[in-house]
């Protein structure tokens, strides 16, 4: 079984015999002796080696789990991405409604604004003898009549 599980391993990440030896830091001819199950037991060094090289486990290489993975971190860092990414995508979804509502608001209030701009043009118009004061108030009142000297 751990012979084919590491000839299975290379073969998914399809690199040569010779490559893998390589990279596991032993010979084509161990690693061909290991993959037909000739070597046994097979050296900690190798199976260690082989686990980080394929990214398995090396539960699976030795056949005591059917679960390849490196370990079960691997899932609880998925499980934990995968549930940022949905609290992520719940606030931006959010947030997006919320802009969507602030830029409703804003459009409304810049046609009260208009509105009340053109009332106030048309109150200015109508009452010509109000006299316009400082910003803290927008009339004092009537223009003060000018007395005639005669």
């Amino acid at each position: 079984m751990v012979g084919s599980r590491l000839y299975a391993s290379r073969e998914i990440l399809n690199i040569t015999q010779i490559h893998a030896a390589e990279l596991l830091n032993t010979s084509k001819q161990a690693l061909a002796d290991a993959e037909a199950g000739r070597l046994n037991p097979l050296p900690i060094k190798l199976l260690k080696a082989a686990a980080e090289t394929y990214d398995v486990s090396a539960d699976w290489l030795l056949g005591l789990t059917d679960d390849w993975e490196r370990s079960l971190k691997i899932d609880l860092q998925r499980d934990i991405l995968t549930g940022l990414q949905r609290i992520h995508l719940k606030h931006y979804s959010q947030l997006v409604a919320r802009q969507a509502e602030a830029d409703e608001i804003n459009t409304r209030a810049q046609a009260v604004l208009a509105e009340l701009t053109a009332a106030f043009e048309v109150f200015q118009k109508a009452n010509p003898d109000l006299q316009k004061c400082g910003a803290e108030r927008a009339f004092c009142g009537p223009l003060p009549r000018q007395e005639r000297s005669g």
